[in-house]
Parts: C-alpha cells; structure tokens; sequence
C-alpha cells in the first residue's frame, strides 16, 4: 500500500515525547502537531540537544539523506523513525513500527502485507542533518583512553573516570558466544570509535554492567567502509551512529539502542526486537584541553657602558669633559599571561557545538 495524502494513519492522542501513541486508521488528513510543525522542539533539532544533551530521546531509527529502508519480516520497533530529505521506507510482512515515522513526504513510505506505523507525520526534518554529522566529527577528535587494532575475542572494558574513549582500528567482529562487556555506573558515559566494520553473528553482542545504560554508550562508526552487520541471536545495547555506512540487522535478537545511518538501514529479523534506547546522557563530561604554556618573558637587555672621559692634553686648554651619557633604562618585562583552559559547560564549550 502507498501512502498518499487521503489515506493517513493519526494518533487519538496528543504527541508526548517518551509515550506511544494509542494508534486508529480515518480516511482523513491531519496537520501535525504544533510542536512538530515548529521545529523547535522536533526530536533532532540541535537546540533540542542543547537543552537536553541528547542525539534524541525516542528515535529508534535516523537515515540521513538518500537512505533506503527497509523492514522485513516479524519485526517489531519500538519508538520513531526520521527519514532526510530523500530518504525512502518500506515495510514487508508483519514488520511494525508502533511510534511516529517522520516524512518530508508521504509518498516516501510504501507499507506491503500486515505491516503498520503508528502514525505518519509529514514534516522535514532534513536541516538536522547537518549538526547530526557535525556532531559525529566533533566526537571523533576526543583522545582515546585506550586502544585496540581489533576486537574479536570477548573483552570487558571497565570505565576510565567519567568517560571513556575507545578506539578500534580495525574490526569489531564477534560471534559464538562471544561478547564486549562495558562496565560503568549508572554516570559513566562510553564512546566507541570504530574504524573498520561492527559484525556481530550467532550468539555475540554488547552487555553492560554495573548499572551503566545504554544510553550512556554510543558507538560511532567512522569510515565510509563502517558497516553494521548483526545476524542470529545478538544482543546489541547503545546507540549506532555511521554518517558514512549502511546498517543490516537479521535474526530472532534484541536491540536496546538506536541506529543513525547512511546509504540504506535494514531490519529484517524473524521476531528481532528493537527497543528506542538513543544516546541521551544527562551529565556529559567533556575533557578541558591542557592549557598551553606560558610564554617565556622578555628578555630585560642590558644597560649601555658609560664612556670613560676623553683625558686632559698638555698644555692645550683642557676641554670640557664629554658627557657621560645615562644609561639606557631598562624596560620592565611584559608579565606572562597563561590563557585560560576553555570553559565548558557540560556538553558544550564556547556556545555550541557547531561553533555558534
């Protein structure tokens, strides 16, 4: 079935950020919400993030520009779907989103056999994109506290402070039984960059510990090359974010997270279940670079010698004595000043984090 504009799915209840919509079917259109229409307070828009420290607080699944989606299969996801600018959906089978999907257009959604949105809302949400990625590469630049060439063996990674910068230079790839256990507290926030492919197959994933939540955990898959891939019974816990890559989830597993990708986004798992649980840490520590260090002063010079006096000749008339000259005043040294370490204010440092 096409989605057109005669033929719209609309909630019975307002839109509440953090509560599913009990949904109806009228063959009628609606206006979006007030909220919604505005921008201000849509799910991406970056003042939002700056009030709240979150990439969103309900989003399940984000394609950015020209992304293909499609969801398959027994599928259930929990929470929102936004689709930029060209963006295009489809769902096949019993697939089921039970919060909003949100359009530029209408026509951008086909839904085939059983499978259901909760409601549809016509509205862009493409200018988000932009501090989205900004967002990603401002990540990118933190200094990691450890590193790894690869990850393909269980490992536990405890936390480092308030947080914890991970760096994988090539591939996490875990299967059989095998897991990355992030351990932290309920405070503790991990950042996980990724710059070969995130494979997870047959019984494998992310589990946390300690009270860390998934929330606190964003996985950011760096290159044009980062691929999700996710098969069998894996358990994945945080937030997935490839600006560049694509996404494939398969399988009878759990999501308890949140995926922001490029090119195309595919759920096609046999019962998987896939919980909105996007990054949304509500006390973010960013590390305050060192100060840089404090000029040497300037250099006091010396004072210039006085001359001796030029001596009497006889019996010529003794002239009069040259003038000793004063000596050259030295000049008080500029006192050194240390520049301040940058200010920031927990997420953000000097104004925003899009550099306004």
């Amino acid at each position: 079935m096409k989605i057109g504009m005669k033929k719209r799915l609309v909630v019975t209840t307002l839109l509440v950020f953090g509560f599913l919509p009990l949904m109806a079917c009228e063959e009628t259109k609606t206006e979006a919400p007030a909220m919604v229409q505005s921008g201000y307070s849509s799910l991406f828009d970056w003042r939002y993030w700056e009030a709240n420290k979150c990439l969103s607080r309900t989003a399940s699944i984000v394609g950015f520009s020209n992304t293909v989606i499609d969801f398959h299969g027994n599928a259930t996801v929990r929470g929102n779907v936004a689709l930029f600018a060209d963006s295009v959906l489809t769902l096949d089978g019993n697939a089921t989103v039970s919060g909003y999907v949100y359009t530029p257009s209408l026509d951008r959604i086909t839904l085939n056999g059983n499978s259901s949105i909760g409601e549809i809302q016509e509205v862009d949400l493409t200018e988000n994109e932009f501090p989205a990625v900004a967002f990603a590469e401002y990540l990118e630049g933190f200094e990691p506290n450890m590193t790894f060439g690869k990850v393909d063996q269980s490992t536990r990674i405890d936390a480092f402070d308030k947080l914890t910068v991970v760096s994988i230079q090539g591939d996490l790839r875990l299967a059989a039984n095998r897991y990355l256990t992030l351990a932290g507290g309920t405070d503790d926030i991990f950042l996980i960059k990724i710059y070969g492919k995130a494979h997870f197959s047959g019984k494998s994933g992310i589990l946390l510990d300690g009270g860390l939540s998934a929330q606190n955990v964003l996985f950011l898959l760096v290159n044009e090359n980062s691929d999700l891939f996710v098969s069998g019974q894996t358990s994945l816990v945080g937030t997935f974010f490839a600006a560049k890559a694509s996404a494939f989830i398969s399988g009878n597993g759990k999501v308890a997270g949140s995926i922001f990708a490029k090119t195309s986004i595919t759920i096609a798992g046999n019962g998987l279940d896939f919980e909105a649980a996007p990054f949304c840490p509500g006390n973010w520590i960013v590390p305050e670079p060192a100060p840089e260090p404090a000029p040497d002063p300037t250099a006091t010079p010396d004072p210039v010698v006085s001359p001796d006096p030029t001596a009497t000749p006889d019996p010529t008339a003794t002239p009069e004595p040259t003038a000793t000259p004063d000596p050259v005043v030295s000049p008080e040294p500029a006192p050194s000043v240390t520049p301040p370490p940058t200010t920031c204010t927990d997420f953000w440092c000097d104004g925003s984090i899009i550099g306004i």
